[in-house]
């Protein structure tokens, strides 16, 4: 319908009575990247992205960026053009298409004549997140009536509760440990563990008992192997929640040396390299204004973890690490 001023609003109620997965959404489809999405979505308009955003660009923000995998990404793309479309015998004629694709690479092609209108489905993607939050902690960032508010998901309990689980082998396989809270040593229950399933909340695994040795950051997921969660070994022993700021809009100051010394760089975005970046190979001093943040020893968020609450670290040491080595960083989502 046409509001005053030549505004459009998209009146459905599809969408929220059927597009609303009940199953807790991926942490990066939280609002602060949707915004992302948005402003990356109109700056790439001649790419694909905006006013209508194809399937392949979808792909790339989804796997690339959200870290989705592409059968989810394919799972919310194709939901929102069924809800969205109006002609059935079309929509009949693009599932025959596909059905008659002899190859991956022939529907992939097939999907990527698909597009769909950008803000419609942002709007859609963040529908998502209704069985997780009030319309009232969205507007006004306050929990209401209480902030034990919580609302029931598809196992009956709540979407945001912490959860995780450890497993000896890989791919889910094997003895378990299931932790909802802080858990100082369990390793006398797993003698290895080789996979990880993260329901609820965020997550440091350590290596040894009594939150020592390297840490692992866990964001909601699955995880089949140590790999995934970039482990060096098959070796957990204890893990800790982590409480993410509501909003969680990061930011972080670094610095060239020691004690807030040498040059400063700033940053409210995740860092992928350093080195292309500001063309540093070390951060001596940090300050973290606004957010949780992870630094990582390696570019592409790879090697040693270390996190970093809302603080001041003067040196190295003050965030746990030997050396100044530290190639990426990101900010932890919701």
């Amino acid at each position: 319908m046409e509001a005053a001023g030549g505004v459009s609003l998209w009146v459905k109620t599809e969408p929220f009575l059927l597009g609303a997965l009940r199953a807790p959404p991926p942490a990066r489809l939280g609002l602060h990247y949707l915004r992302k999405m948005a402003a990356y979505a109109r700056a790439r308009a001649a790419e694909g992205c905006f006013p209508r955003l194809a399937w392949p660009r979808w792909r790339h923000i989804a796997c690339g960026k959200l870290q989705l995998g592409r059968g989810l990404a394919w799972l919310y793309f194709e939901l929102f053009d069924s809800l969205a479309r109006r002609d059935p015998p079309r929509r009949l004629e693009r599932a025959e298409a596909e059905a008659a694709c002899g190859s991956a690479d022939e529907l992939e092609r097939e999907r990527s004549k698909l597009s769909v209108d950008t803000l419609q489905f942002l709007l859609f993607l963040y529908i998502q997140q209704l069985n997780k939050v009030s319309l009232r902690t969205s507007l006004i960032g306050e929990e209401w009536p209480s902030p034990r508010t919580k609302s029931p998901n598809l196992t009956g309990k709540s979407a945001s509760q912490n959860k995780v689980t450890f497993y000896e082998d890989k791919n889910f396989l094997g003895r378990c440990y299931e932790c909802d809270s802080d858990c100082p040593d369990f390793h006398t229950y797993l003698n290895r563990c080789n996979s990880i399933r993260v329901e609820g909340g965020t997550w440091v695994a350590y290596e040894r008992p009594y939150f020592s040795g390297n840490m692992y950051v866990l964001t909601h997921g699955e995880y089949p192997d140590y790999h995934h969660w970039m482990g060096l070994n098959d070796r957990l022993g204890s893990c800790k929640t982590i409480q993410i700021p509501s909003g969680n809009q990061g930011h972080i100051q670094v610095f060239e040396k020691g004690d807030f010394g040498g040059q400063m760089f700033e940053a409210t975005e995740d860092c992928p390299s350093v080195m292309e970046e500001w063309h540093i190979r070390e951060i001596h001093a940090c300050r973290v204004l606004e957010g949780v943040w992870v630094f990582y020893e390696h570019p592409n968020y790879r090697g040693r973890q270390y996190l970093l609450p809302k603080g001041e670290y003067r040196k190295p040491v003050d965030w746990g690490a030997v050396t100044a080595a530290v190639q990426s960083f990101r900010n932890i989502a919701e």
